[in-house]
């Protein structure tokens, strides 16, 4: 990281201790008065601004590298981080992405299935243990190995009896792992599904009594550069033809500051169904910043040839960044570090006959060699090395990733700033009305129980009107006949028929087109989904400012949104979905050949019938998990706004009961204009950090 983003992040996390203080003297001077401190009202944001302190503490950036099978990955991570640490011909990886992480001492950390630990020091022995348990058996290299290890072998292990180890397969689980839409699209082979369901029990029964030694999880501890070590790099599991992923990878994805899927530029036509289909399925909501497509095994080409793939790239792939599109050669990386390592021109001369002798001698490396040292070429070390780089065209991948880094970084320092502002303003609100409070008490006790009452009264009003508002806003988005969630899915419907309309079924390509609008329609559905869970609470809380504008309980009791659980919400409206919703995903996207008569339409028709139903399944999914989700989010939504109001109610009653003279009434009062005024300075404080980041 650079030195302005240290310096600022010092600054944050100087003012966030400052902040815990200040919460900690107010947690326990509320406590010593016997009186419910406002932090209870506050606990969403508090948990919040823990949470992205945590995330810039550890200061970790993490980079996922995808990418079809043998596209490179491999070899693009040990140019990357300038040293021969993965092995170059481990093929795809099993049930397990691997981590590479900063650590002063080099060690690999292996996790198995039944949870035992083995660690290796040594560096030919870590290779060893890479080939071994990270790559396929070469029986099985046609199934989808990682799956099966999840879903099957693991999980079962995980129930298993720690004594015996024996494990119980259900035939339901099997089949319903054969028939899931991921399994179906990882038949890349293309193998009649008689035979790839029979290799995939084949796997099972061949693994059922030795699921205890699959590896789950492999990290690799190395003494980076100090420019990498706040940078974990994770190295997946291939792509599948259809862009899919398992669901480890997923959970990786998510957590992931930055993208790469890589994709060789030789022997192949540039366009990529599969990076397409890759980011259609896991990218959903991510900043496309955080994505870049990485066409390797550049260095072989002459300029005009990569200038040609450049533009096509440029104009194939319009969704992402222009400059997130890189063309480099990880080989001539590697090949700039090694013999950059070299003292002399005789021990290049060495290396390059080593090279030769072994069959590992590449054209470019003797290209760069001619040109600058051999031959006629009176250069120096450090020009053949410069052309290797210029080969490699590796700075665009350093500064590119470095850029976004530090961009990543900024972004969470600008929004915990912005949260703890939020919290300093709320608390402030909270002292102020405590303070006038008690000033109330001193001049006419009576008036702060006629202020209960009064509250009281404006609680009860607020929820019978929110009830009945809320009730319309159900109506709107669920009403059977003129909802919104189905006037969304209809339409969402009626485009992608539309859209299949205009397609030629006889026109070559047509499936390829079908495909592309199918993909485009299920992420409309997602897109739509967080959008009108996001517009919910958005009229929740208009309903709220329009019932009670005039009312003093409107400054309180609305509920911040960080303390509503909406992924919970959101994770038992599904759960309630897939009860109802039994979605049968075998031959979605099944491939459907013919050995001797071919008819084209008759494959586009049972094609496009087999996405119908499939889409007319996920249109019923959509809707019914909207239903779900409005349902349990007004719940939510008027349960945090009744426990707010009787959280303030029960605080002024407090207050309301204490029994002290004026003069005590009046440090009371001078310690809240105290903390009062440290919120303010606090949020100036904030303000100011806050304008100075980019």
């Amino acid at each position: 990281m650079v030195i302005s983003y240290k310096k600022k992040k010092e600054e944050v996390l100087s003012i966030y201790n400052d902040m815990e203080n200040f919460l900690q003297e107010v947690l326990e001077y509320y406590k010593n008065i016997n009186i419910s401190n406002p932090l209870k009202r506050k606990e969403g944001l508090i948990k919040k601004i823990r949470a992205d302190i945590a995330k810039i503490k550890e200061d970790k950036f993490k980079i996922i590298v995808a990418g079809e099978a043998k596209s490179g990955k491999s070899t693009f991570i040990n140019a990357y981080l300038g040293i021969d640490l993965l092995p170059v011909d481990v093929k795809q990886c099993t049930s397990v992405l691997l981590e590479i992480k900063y650590a002063k001492n080099f060690k690999l950390v292996a996790t198995y299935a039944d949870g035992r630990i083995e660690v290796i020091n040594e560096p030919e022995a870590v290779k060893s243990f890479l080939k071994k348990n990270a790559s396929l058996d070469d029986d099985y290299r046609d199934i989808p190995v990682p799956t099966i290890n999840e879903e099957i072998l693991v999980k079962a292990g995980r129930k298993a009896n720690n004594k015996t180890k024996k494990i119980k397969i259900f035939e339901e689980d099997i089949k319903n792992l054969i028939a899931s839409e991921s399994v179906q699209a990882a038949n890349i082979y293309h193998l009649s599904l008689e035979k790839y369901e029979s290799k995939i029990r084949q796997y099972i029964s061949s693994y059922i009594d030795n699921w205890f030694n699959i590896v789950t999880k492999i990290e690799i501890f190395y003494p980076l550069s100090d420019s990498l070590k706040g940078v974990e790099i994770i190295d997946s599991p291939g792509v599948c033809a259809r862009g899919g992923v398992s669901e480890v990878t997923t959970e990786y994805i998510k957590d992931a500051n930055a993208i790469i899927f890589l994709k060789p530029i030789t022997g192949q036509a540039i366009e990529s169904t599969q990076f397409s289909q890759f980011m259609n399925n896991t990218i959903v909501g991510r900043n496309k910043e955080a994505l870049f497509l990485i066409f390797t095994r550049v260095a072989q080409m002459n300029e005009n040839d990569l200038m040609r793939l450049q533009e096509e790239a440029y104009k194939q792939f319009k969704q992402l960044n222009k400059e997130n599109i890189l063309f480099v050669d990880s080989k001539a990386e590697m090949s700039a570090k090694v013999f950059d390592s070299l003292e002399s021109i005789e021990a290049v001369t060495n290396k390059l006959k080593e090279l030769d002798d072994s069959k590992e001698l590449e054209d470019f490396i003797k290209l760069s060699y001619y040109d600058t040292i051999g031959g006629l070429a009176n250069g120096s070390l450090s020009d053949f090395i410069q052309s290797l780089e210029a080969k490699s065209r590796f700075k665009r991948v350093y500064s590119l990733l470095e850029k976004f880094g530090r961009k990543s970084h900024y972004i969470l320092l600008k929004d915990v700033l912005n949260t703890m502002i939020r919290l300093y303003n709320s608390l402030d609100l909270e002292f102020s009305d405590q303070i006038e409070s008690w000033r109330q008490k001193i001049k006419n006790p009576n008036d702060i129980e006629a202020k209960i009452k009064k509250l009281e009264a404006e609680k009860n009003l607020i929820l019978n009107r929110i009830a009945v508002g809320i009730e319309d806003i159900r109506y709107h988005y669920t009403s059977n006949e003129k909802g919104k969630i189905k006037e969304v899915a209809d339409t969402i419907v009626c485009n992608y028929k539309s859209k299949k309309a205009s397609l030629n079924p006889d026109k070559e390509g047509s499936i390829d087109s079908l495909k592309s609008i199918s993909l485009e329609t299920i992420e409309e559905c997602k897109e739509i989904s967080k959008k009108i869970q996001q517009e919910v609470i958005e009229d929740c809380n208009d309903l709220l400012k329009s019932i009670s504008e005039k009312l003093d309980l409107i400054d309180f009791i609305k509920p911040d949104y960080e303390s509503i659980d909406f992924e919970k919400i959101e994770k038992q409206s599904k759960s309630n979905a897939e009860e109802r919703v039994k979605i049968k995903e075998a031959g979605t996207f099944s491939d459907a050949k013919y050995a001797s008569v071919f008819s084209q339409k008759k494959y586009f028709k049972n094609y496009s019938n087999s996405i119908d139903k499939r889409l007319n399944l996920i249109r019923a999914e959509l809707e019914n998990e909207l239903i779900d989700f409005v349902s349990d989010a007004i719940i939510e939504y008027r349960f945090e706004l009744n426990n707010n109001a009787d959280s303030k109610i029960k605080e002024l009653k407090e207050i309301n009961e204490v029994r002290v003279e004026n003069t005590e009434i009046m440090k009371y009062i001078e310690k809240i204009e105290e903390l009062s005024s440290f919120s303010k300075g606090g949020q100036i404080k904030l303000k100011a950090i806050e304008k100075g980041i980019l």
